[in-house]
Order: C-alpha cells, then structure tokens, then sequence
C-alpha cells in the first residue's frame, strides 16, 4: 500500500567516481540510519508497528571500485588461473575467437581478466563486509529477534563463461 519512507536517490554526478548512476552501500548504509531510527520511534506505551526495509544495493557491479583495502588480502599476482587448465584457450578457439596479433599466446588478454575477476572478488568481499555492517546497525537497533532477512542476488558477472575479451574490463586500477 505504500512506504512511509522511500529513498531512490540516485548519483548525479558521475565524474565523482562514486561508480555509476546508484549510490554506493556506503551511501546506503549512510542514508538508512535516520530515517530507519526515525520509524523506530513510538510514543510511550505505544507498540511499534511491524516494520519492512529493502535496503537494494547494486554492488558487486561493473565497473568495480578499486577497494583498495582489499589489495593485500586479493593481490591480482595471486589469482587462480581459469580451471581446469586450457578451458579459457578452447571455449575462445570454439567460439572462433582468434588471438590478437599483438598478443599471439593470449597473455595480455588473460592477465586483463585475471585482473577484472580479482575486482570483482574484492568488489565481493566489500559487499559482505557492508551488509555485516547493514546486520549489526539492525541487531543494535533490536531488529534481529522477530525479524525475517531475506539476501537476492541477481545474475551474476559472467567472467568469461561466454568468451568475449570485452566483458570485465572497466575503469579502475588493480
């Protein structure tokens, strides 16, 4: 029937380099408390009505925030190779796509995507850490005991399940 409060902000100046047209979950994060403690407010004696929140954050997305807190625990260096061995190379033979002749054994390519699935790990990683933030400002403001949580997530980043060297690369420093 409604929300008392609605919040559809949305980022109007992009060059900011906030990471598109949505807030942040930090922005979120910053913007619920407010109006969240402002509905948690009852007269004396009064019993607070139930309460929904949908708190919808676009994060992990393209283009990934550098996060970089996060370097040292997911160091680009580090990351796992595509398994099982060669999958990357045939799934790109089958779908005709020839390496570029500045790149003959793909090894540019391969680093570019190595590089974009550590971002979007690490874009990962400071999600949950945020919704672990989300989690506790609720537990403090007693929300937990009766409460139902829902987590949905969308479909995903492909990351090279249908090979084209575009997808994953983005803006952004590893």
């Amino acid at each position: 029937r409604g929300f008392d409060h609605y919040d559809a902000n949305r980022i109007k100046d992009r060059a900011k380099g906030m990471g598109g047209p949505c807030r942040t979950i930090d922005m979120l994060l910053a913007d619920l408390w407010g109006p969240l403690d402002d509905a948690l407010r009852v007269e004396e004696g009064e019993e607070r009505p139930p309460l929904f929140v949908c708190f919808h954050v676009m994060e992990p997305h393209n283009p990934y925030l550098p996060h970089k807190e996060y370097r040292k625990l997911l160091p680009v260096k580090e990351a796992p190779d595509m398994a099982p061995d060669g999958w990357l190379a045939s799934e790109f033979d089958a779908a005709d796509q020839r390496a570029p002749a500045d790149d003959p054994g793909w090894e540019a390519a391969w680093g570019r995507m190595r590089g974009a699935r550590v971002r979007y790990d690490r874009e990962i990683r400071y999600t949950d850490d945020r919704l672990a933030t989300l989690l506790a400002g609720l537990e403090v403001r007693g929300l937990l005991k009766k409460a139902i949580v829902a987590v949905a997530a969308d479909h995903g980043e492909s990351l090279w399940e249908h090979p084209a060297l575009g997808v994953g690369e983005e803006r952004g420093s590893t």
